[in-house]
């Protein structure tokens, strides 16, 4: 059960992280992929203008970005299976009231620790990395 709620949470950040990052089509100036405000994202993925993400708001969008990424991992001959939307909205829904939140977009997109847990920063050590004294 842990790992499948990683897998949805790590899945639910990617998807939240590509929409965040993604890089306008047809740049081909060799640019670096823009970097999209998630404020201004949540705002475009909030078509009612409620202030908060439904599960359908959150599929529509999230429908979007699954297939962007299974085309491109098809494309290097991959294959992905990622959570399905319910599993990521209810995860990036933290408070479990049945919608997103900007403050829980955001977070989604932002966390720190992507790179797995206990992730720290560069040149960081953990305790458990120090050589043990004899």
């Amino acid at each position: 059960m842990k790992i499948r709620t990683l897998v949805c949470s790590a899945a639910a950040s990617l998807v939240c992280l590509g929409v965040a990052m993604a890089q306008p089509a047809g740049n081909g100036e060799g640019k670096p992929p823009v970097r999209r405000d998630p404020a201004k994202l949540f705002e475009r993925i909030d078509t009612d203008g409620s202030g908060t993400l439904s599960l359908e708001e959150y599929k529509a969008n999230y429908d979007k970005r699954i297939e962007a990424m299974k085309a491109r991992a098809a494309a290097q001959g991959k294959e992905i299976t990622p959570p399905s939307a319910e599993d990521a909205f209810n995860k990036i829904d933290t408070d479990a009231d049945g919608s997103i939140s900007k403050e829980e977009f955001i977070a989604s997109v932002t966390k720190p620790g992507k790179k797995g847990e206990g992730a720290k920063p560069e040149g960081e050590k953990k305790a458990e990395d120090e050589p043990k004294a004899e």
